[in-house]
């Protein structure tokens, strides 16, 4: 019960954390960086996003009784591994997205790796 909370506190952690640095990066680090660091900023607010969804999606499909095996493990894979490289990419920005983005991409990481996706 008290995994299955965490579990819950911390996906939901990782979404709010998620839209506060895009938030962020669109209303004063994207003006403020070069292009090519506002570009792998937001790269990796991206991948996180995707990471995300491609973490909660089988879940919710679960609990609506479809068949949730759309991830196999190679896919899973594949996508913990775009999470986990794209968790450096957070350092491209600066100030609060920054610590967001990581805490974001970071919090998915350790979902992953604690669900039985892997």
């Amino acid at each position: 019960m008290l995994y299955q909370v965490m579990s819950i506190a911390a996906a939901l952690a990782s979404a709010v954390l998620s839209v506060l640095a895009y938030r962020g990066w669109a209303k004063h680090a994207r003006k403020d960086l070069a292009r090519w660091r506002s570009v792998v900023g937001i790269l990796s607010i991206v991948i996180a996003s995707l990471s995300w969804l491609a973490l909660v999606i089988p879940v919710v499909l679960d609990l609506m009784g479809f068949d949730a095996n759309i991830i196999t493990s190679a896919r899973a894979g594949i996508i913990l591994l775009l999470a986990v490289a794209g968790t450096p990419l957070a350092f491209a920005l600066r100030g609060a997205s920054r610590v967001q983005a990581l805490l974001a991409a970071l919090l998915i990481v350790a979902l992953w790796l604690a669900s039985g996706v892997h």
